[in-house]
């Protein structure tokens, strides 16, 4: 830079002319003191440094010597421009439109000659051969045909070396082990052993936990440790934690929230399988009312097999056809997507029990003890129930009807001799309790 200024006064003084502009100096106006503020602007002529080294800035793309000898019209550099006139490139077709049909045509043919390969290929992927030995030289009886042993072996070892078992009843009386399977997974409480201990009076003792006055069930509640100077309940702290104590004796420990969908409000529009399930119960409540699953079943079973197995297509059917659930509640491809969930044996049937007790709410623990306690007031020596038994304990007539529809017969006399094991007679008492009060009625 010095030997610039020594050279550009040398030129000055020999010729009268340099190579630079000739400045003045430009008053700095207290930028000295503040050095944020900007210079004026000044639209004048001044020299450039660079230009005056480098020469003058061309903004030119280098284009080896190899591309550019025999490029023809092209401007590969962008220093001059060619008139379009010359350019003959993307004015004149250099494909005839006959070429051009032709092609888009075979490209159709193509594509659709590919997906029918593929709709072979799924098909071929969603069967299910068991191409065994056994499975080709024996064939599974059918049920209905076989015969019950007269004399039963049964073996009593685990009760010789564990002792009797434990009555079921007991675990109903614990509301800790409930579990909701109609409630979003966000706002469900999981089972836990605190929980459940929680719930039980004899475990509770062994619990070290705060007094549950908050949301939830195990929340730190504070108001034993803090210093009378920052307890604000009240002047006297031990009598307001007594009235906190009085109020804790009517609560429930074991609450939980309920509801389909989560409750942040940046979550709520995702969808959700509980979702569904509230829209299909919604729709069975308003075609079919009280009795609406207990129906729902008949007409799955009157399509299902012998085991109880009944297709896709008519399960999609029953819901879309005889419930009456439009494609704008629930869309085809939900709709496709959860009935597959259920499709675990076979490739298209799906079992009746699984999907009732998919789309029916889990009974709560004190519910399921009502039922067992009502099973085995009516129980006789063989460990059914007769079904004449049960109607003479009902007195409603719809529900009479509504049964007899469910066991398949056309009145009461055509199903009274008939025998419901424990399993039957809980599954009808399950699905009554859906959109029903039933604890009344097995009082």
């Amino acid at each position: 830079m010095v030997g610039n200024w020594s050279e550009e006064r040398a030129l000055r003084d020999a010729t009268g002319e340099g190579r630079t502009l000739p400045q003045r100096h430009l008053p700095r106006s207290c930028l000295l003191k503040d050095f944020t503020r900007a210079a004026t602007a000044s639209t004048r002529r001044t020299d450039d440094t660079f230009e005056r080294c480098y020469g003058p800035n061309r903004s030119t793309t280098y284009v080896p010597m190899s591309k550019t000898i025999g490029a023809g019209e092209e401007d590969l550099t962008g220093e001059s421009r060619i008139a379009l006139q010359l350019q003959a490139d993307g004015r004149v077709e250099r494909v005839g439109m006959r070429r051009v049909l032709d092609e888009a045509a075979m490209q159709e043919v193509a594509e659709e000659h590919v997906y029918r390969e593929e709709e072979v290929q799924n098909a071929q992927a969603q069967q299910r051969a068991f191409a065994t030995t056994t499975g080709s030289h024996f064939q599974k009886p059918d049920y209905r045909k076989t015969e019950h042993p007269a004399f039963l072996r049964k073996s009593h070892r685990n009760e010789l070396m564990t002792g009797r078992p434990v009555d079921r009843s007991r675990t109903l009386l614990n509301a800790g082990l409930d579990v909701q399977t109609n409630v979003h997974y966000s706002v469900a409480e999981p089972i836990t052993h605190m929980r459940m201990s929680l719930a039980d009076p004899r475990a509770r003792n062994d619990l070290k936990v705060s007094p549950s006055s908050g949301i939830h069930a195990f929340g730190k509640n504070a108001e034993f440790s803090k210093p009378i100077g920052e307890f604000l309940r009240g002047l006297h702290k031990d009598e307001e934690l007594d009235v906190m104590d009085q109020t804790l004796r009517s609560t429930e420990p074991v609450r939980s929230l309920s509801g389909t969908k989560p409750h942040a409000k940046a979550f709520i529009s995702m969808p959700a399988l509980t979702t569904v399930k509230e829209t299909i119960q919604r729709s069975i409540r308003q075609t079919w009312g009280g009795h609406g699953f207990v129906t729902l079943r008949h007409r799955l079973c009157d399509r299902a097999d012998d085991e109880g197995f009944i297709s896709r297509e008519d399960a999609i059917s029953v819901l879309r056809v005889d419930l009456g659930l439009s494609s704008a509640a629930v869309p085809d491809a939900v709709l496709e997507v959860y009935l597959e969930q259920h499709l675990t044996m076979k490739k298209d049937e799906l079992r009746v029990n699984s999907l009732m007790s998919s789309l029916r709410p889990t009974l709560p623990q004190r519910t399921k003890r009502l039922i067992l306690q009502a099973f085995r007031a009516l129980v006789q020596d063989s460990g059914t129930v007769r079904a004449g038994d049960l109607f003479g304990w009902i007195t409603d007539a719809e529900l009479q009807r509504v049964m007899v529809d469910a066991l398949g017969g056309e009145d009461e006399a055509s199903v009274y001799d008939l025998p419901l094991n424990e399993q039957v007679f809980t599954e009808l008492f399950s699905d009554l309790a859906v959109l029903m009060d039933i604890d009344q009625l097995l009082d």
